[in-house]
């Protein structure tokens, strides 16, 4: 399996005719100070393989660390580190894909700066979607 698809969204559904909505994609946060709770955001994915893959269970794990965390199991605690177990479903053609929405609410980053969700799947390493929290600079006071 592979990451054909992997984007952060204010929303994203799938609809009952198998059709990906995705509203509001975007790459950055601005936070007015920090530590700070991100309210809500939806991590979308495609994942596509071969037919020969369907039918089986592929394991697929999100991990959301500050850039400067190394990807292993002793750093620093992640922002985010979720397991989830998909089964492949049937393929239509030489391809299989699957939509996955993660809807991942309450997030609470300690620090500015660049993140990155680890995509995996069946333990390896498939993808790094990027995401940079910013901090506002103060208002100016109005005269």
């Amino acid at each position: 399996m592979e990451v054909k698809l992997g984007v952060m969204a204010d929303f994203a559904n799938i609809t009952q005719d198998n059709k990906l909505n995705i509203l509001g994609i975007f790459g950055g946060i601005r936070a007015k100070g920090f530590p700070c709770v991100h309210p809500s955001l939806h991590l979308v994915l495609i994942l596509s393989g071969a037919s020969s893959e369907q039918g089986r269970l592929c394991h697929v794990r999100i991990r959301l660390a500050h850039r400067n965390a190394v990807l292993s199991e002793s750093d620093t605690q992640p922002v985010l580190d979720l397991s989830n177990e998909v089964l492949v479903p049937p393929a239509f053609g030489p391809k299989v894909e699957m939509q996955q929405i993660y809807a991942l609410n309450l997030l609470q980053f300690p620090t500015p700066g660049e993140y990155l969700f680890h995509i995996l799947l069946d333990g390896h390493l498939k993808a790094e979607l990027p995401l940079l929290l910013e901090e506002m600079p103060p208002l100016g006071l109005e005269p």
